[in-house]
């Protein structure tokens, strides 16, 4: 159900309440089918080894965002990426209608607590987790193909500087959750944005961990052409404030590391019905 700790002031679900949704029925999802989980997914072999899994890329699509006291389904599945990849799709439904609302998946990668590196996906976990994984021929949401661009403070449209990670900002991996990712990222948007437009696609490419006490630079750039594209205007003209827009984004450290890249996609928020 959406909480009311859950909503914006118009009464519909945040992206960080959907994340949060989805990150917490993949370990719902583990449980239930027998994992004994000492971590987020972690196997029986991996909390031996200290072996963690790290998400490296995020991709969300909000069709409808769910209102306040909509009773959800969350649908998951996991399967395997390439060689050494653990992929996890999910689909939210409104539990009332069956329609669709939300749209994810995400990449991990194994890693060593202790080295902080990453680590083969060996045969002992895939044995673990063979009751998790299934066959997939293609993701919920299509894997983003597009390079994203690289920020700087001189071509940003816009800097929020002085973010600082906290105590309870991290995770039982001991380093920053992935949800406080999505706030600072959207800490750097211009607030008339919001204003006119509705947040609907979100793509994350993680780079480096944040420990505590890490101050945080978020950078937003207005991908015009990108926008102007999407909208089937390939000249580029200004469609003013009924275009989708893109925006890139990246979080970096103090001397300048990336810590992630992201893109989001914001529609024209529908005018109401007389």
């Amino acid at each position: 159900m959406v909480r009311s700790f859950d909503i914006d002031r118009h009464k519909k679900a945040t992206i960080a309440a959907l994340m949060r949704q989805i990150q917490d029925s993949a370990c719902n999802h583990a449980t239930s089918l027998g994992v004994e989980l000492e971590s987020f997914a972690s196997t029986p072999f991996m909390t031996r080894n200290n072996l963690g899994w790290v998400i490296t890329s995020i991709q969300m699509v909000v069709d409808q965002y769910p209102s306040w006291r909509d009773v959800l389904q969350v649908d998951t599945w996991t399967y395997t990426v390439g060689k050494n990849g653990l992929a996890n799709d999910w689909v939210i439904l409104n539990d009332k209608t069956g329609e669709t609302l939300v749209r994810a998946t995400n990449t991990c990668v194994m890693m060593n607590y202790e080295t902080r590196r990453l680590h083969k996906f060996v045969r002992e976990v895939r044995d673990e987790l063979a009751c998790r994984i299934v066959p997939v021929e293609e993701s919920v949401v299509p894997k983003n193909e597009q390079r994203l661009p690289r920020l700087d403070f001189a071509t940003a449209d816009s800097v929020t500087s002085g973010l600082t990670s906290r105590w309870f900002d991290l995770d039982v991996n001991h380093h920053v959750n992935n949800v406080k990712y999505v706030d600072w990222i959207l800490d750097s948007v211009p607030g008339s944005l919001p204003e006119g437009h509705e947040l609907h696609a979100m793509t994350i490419e993680f780079r480096k961990e944040v420990a505590i006490d890490t101050v945080v630079h978020s950078l937003s750039k207005r991908n015009s052409r990108a926008a102007a594209a999407a909208d089937g205007n390939v000249n580029g003209d200004d469609h003013g404030d009924f275009a989708p827009v893109e925006v890139d984004h990246l979080l970096c450290l103090e001397d300048g590391s990336e810590i992630l890249r992201a893109r989001t996609t914001w529609n024209p928020k529908k005018k109401p019905t007389l």
